[in-house]
């Protein structure tokens, strides 16, 4: 009689496999014996073919773990001789056999890898295939390659940074009566025919760059940089504090508000005060300037670009005490700020329209003998005489400071 014996190969109670035996050849009949033999030859069997597995499986990660380091030393050695981000992006490529190119936003997410350091995103590895798609070493690989990148990237921050201090350094010292040496004009690339302008951006309130981000305020910079290009030969932009200034050499354009609105595009919050050209030695004047008109600007909502040149007596406002301004309103209009609102409403008219009676009751919707009446009595409060010229002048200073010190 012709059998056969089908008995599971079982491992940790998990069937992996069944051994079968007949004996189709030989008129045969198998015996107990022979079932308790191949229930120990199964048994062997399953444990065999699971060492089998195990070893293809330990060997194939000693393989994957010495490839993953060999990658390792590989971006270790470009770091170490500081070969650079092309050079970075060329390796990577090279170990996925396709091209790898960093962008700072991703195009295809499924194929894009972010490049992260410290929480920071500093951007992508855009691949030609899904990152799914990748073996395991691959993705090691990608690994490996963004902890570079991103290390490159903090490494020529650190430069950066550098580079700023020396500049602010070198500027600290000629406003501060430094002599303009080689060294210096070399640095800041000039001559001593030079004429420069000094800028200062800023924002009304808060800062503009987060100050935990590591190459956030580089970027900012680097941006300001390349739009200032336009406008002037030579430029030297770097930080005071929170603010950016930039030192103008040799203006080759007129500094308007095509300036400030190149760089409003970029950063939406800044605002900008603008010192008046002036020859080298006069540094120290225009970043003054650059100051006030910038302070100027911050205490006044509307403003977002002031030169210096565009401001009247405002500069002497600038530069007075605000507690001597508000005692000098007090004291020459204050009676009109107490009396009702559209007296004062009626005053700052008069004053737009440059003393016209017609425009005057026009804009405010009244008759002619109403603003008449106001006008007087607006005199006699203030015990002025419209009429004289030095009391016209107080009036028009006085309503100066007023809208200065309430922006």
């Amino acid at each position: 009689m012709k059998s056969g014996i089908v008995v599971p190969l079982v491992y940790k109670e998990n069937c992996i496999g069944v051994l079968v035996v007949d004996n189709f050849d030989k008129d045969v009949q198998f015996i107990e014996a022979d079932f308790q033999v191949l229930e120990v030859v199964a048994d062997q069997a399953a444990i065999a073919i699971m060492n089998s597995k195990l070893y293809e499986e330990v060997r194939r990660k000693n393989e994957e773990l010495s490839q993953s380091l060999d990658i390792h030393r590989k971006f270790t050695k470009i770091l170490l001789e500081g070969r650079g981000t092309s050079y970075i992006l060329d390796t990577i490529s090279h170990i996925l056999g396709s091209s790898v190119i960093f962008a700072g936003s991703p195009i295809n997410p499924s194929s894009s890898f972010p490049i992260i350091n410290s929480n920071e995103l500093f951007g992508y590895f855009l691949l030609d295939k899904p990152v799914e798609r990748l073996t395991n070493i691959q993705k090691a690989a990608l690994e490996h390659a963004s902890t570079a990148l991103s290390l490159e990237f903090v490494r020529q921050n650190t430069l950066f940074e550098k580079e700023m201090h020396l500049r602010e350094e070198a500027f600290h010292d000629l406003i501060n009566g430094g002599r303009l040496n080689a060294r210096i004009l070399e640095k800041f690339r000039m001559n001593e025919k030079s004429s420069i302008a000094c800028m200062m951006v800023d924002c009304k309130s808060g800062f503009l760059w987060d100050a935990a981000s590591i190459l956030q305020k580089e970027k900012l910079i680097r941006s300001i940089e390349q739009i200032i290009m336009k406008y002037c030969e030579t430029s030297i932009v770097f930080t005071k504090s929170n603010q950016i200034i930039a030192l103008l050499v040799n203006g080759r354009k007129k500094y308007d508000q095509s300036l400030a609105a190149d760089i409003q595009r970029k950063v939406s919050r800044a605002i900008i005060g603008l010192g008046r050209e002036v020859a080298l030695t006069d540094m120290t004047d225009t970043y003054q300037e650059a100051a006030e008109a910038l302070s100027f600007a911050k205490n006044h909502q509307h403003k977002t670009f002031i030169t210096y040149s565009e401001l009247g007596a405002e500069r002497l406002w600038l530069n007075t005490d605000r507690s001597l301004l508000n005692k000098f309103v007090s004291d020459k209009v204050g009676p009109l700020l107490r009396m009702e609102p559209e007296y004062l409403k009626t005053m700052q008219a008069f004053l737009a329209n440059n003393q016209s009676h017609k425009q005057t009751a026009e804009e405010m919707h009244i008759h002619p003998n109403t603003l008449a009446y106001r006008l007087k009595k607006i005199e006699s409060e203030l015990q002025l005489d419209f009429s004289r010229k030095e009391d016209w002048i107080t009036v028009v200073l006085a309503f100066q400071v007023f809208d200065f010190l309430n922006p």
